[in-house]
């Protein structure tokens, strides 16, 4: 299973209890793509894709995001949206 989501801090994290390959992809409103992040081997558990200051030029508050996810038995996809506080 893989959740995102944006806290507080304005990091963008990824939850997951398995250990998958993703592609996270951030997209403003319009559809522009704002932020990309490809082959990421992550971690049972929280991992943050994007720090506060990588994420700092980013001027939309809501963001829509892709991640495209896959494992050794399966693979799958999760769309969103995640309202930054600035």
């Amino acid at each position: 299973m893989v959740s995102a989501g944006s806290n507080a801090q304005n990091t963008f994290s990824v939850l997951t209890n398995g250990t998958p390959i993703v592609k996270v992809n951030l997209y403003d409103v319009q559809g522009r793509l704002l932020k990309t992040k490809t082959n990421l081997q992550l971690t049972a558990g929280s991992n943050t894709i994007w720090s506060a200051s990588e994420l700092s030029d980013i001027a939309s508050e809501m963001v829509l995001y892709r991640i495209e996810w896959q494992n050794a038995a399966e693979s799958g996809e999760l769309k969103g949206k995640v309202l930054f506080l600035k």
